[in-house]
C-alpha cells in the first residue's frame, strides 16, 4: 500500500497484455527507477498487473521468481479497469504519476518516450 504523501509513478498492464511477457522487461524501468531515486527519494513504482483469469497462476509464480525487486500489484477481479473506464486501450497511455494526493500529474511512459520523462522529472 502507498504512503500518504508519496508521489507514485504508477505502470497499469491490462488483460490484454503478456503479464508474463511484462513481468520478464520490468528491468528496463531500472533506469528511470534508478534516476529518481535522486530527484524524489520517496517516490513509489508500482507494477499493477490485471492477467486474465486463464494467466493468473502464471503471471503469480513469474512474479515470485522474477519480480521480487518490484513492487507488483496483481488485480485479479479486474478492480482497477472497473473503476477506470475511462483508460483508453492504447498502452502508451498506462504509466502515470499521481502527486502526493495520489491525483494525476503526468500520463505517459518514461521509459519509452524522452518527451515524458523530461515532464516526470519537471514534476519531481
Amino acid at each position: 500500500t502507498p504512503k500518504v504523501g508519496n508521489p507514485i509513478m504508477l505502470i497499469y498492464f491490462d488483460s490484454a497484455t503478456c503479464g508474463s511477457c511484462a513481468i520478464s522487461k520490468l528491468d528496463m524501468w531500472d533506469g528511470v527507477i534508478d534516476s529518481t531515486k535522486l530527484l524524489s527519494p520517496s517516490l513509489e513504482f508500482i507494477f499493477l498487473m490485471s492477467p486474465s483469469r486463464a494467466e493468473y497462476k502464471k503471471v503469480l509464480r513469474d512474479m515470485m521468481l522474477n519480480g521480487t525487486n518490484y513492487n507488483i500489484v496483481l488485480d485479479r477481479g479486474g478492480a482497477f479497469p472497473a473503476a477506470n473506464q475511462h483508460l483508453p486501450e492504447d498502452r502508451r497511455f498506462h504509466s502515470m504519476l499521481l502527486n502526493e494526493s495520489h491525483c494525476v500529474e503526468v500520463i505517459g511512459d518514461p521509459a519509452y518516450n524522452p518527451a515524458i520523462w523530461e515532464l516526470v522529472k519537471s514534476k519531481l
